[in-house]
């Protein structure tokens, strides 16, 4: 989903503003996932704890979008 050619490396803290809304916009809304602007700043800024927060958010998502899909025949799946 990432297109590291996309994101420009920096140290600067209104390019990597920059570099987090194109990750919402082009990757994480294709998890239905929209980093608010808040925890953005927060994360530019290595506020501590943001990363994991973040990290958790991820999970949530990607482990809700895996729920919603049905599955093909897996170990553990009850056929009645």
């Amino acid at each position: 989903l990432v297109e590291l050619h996309n994101f420009v490396p920096t140290s600067s803290t209104a390019q990597k503003v920059a570099n987090w809304g194109h990750l919402n916009r082009k990757v994480l809304s294709k998890l239905n996932l929209r980093v608010p602007e808040e925890m953005i700043q927060q994360l530019v800024q290595s506020r501590p704890g943001m990363a994991e927060q973040l990290l958790q958010l991820l999970r949530d998502k990607i482990e809700e979008r895996q729920r919603q899909r049905p599955r093909k025949g897996g170990a553990g799946q009850v056929r009645g």
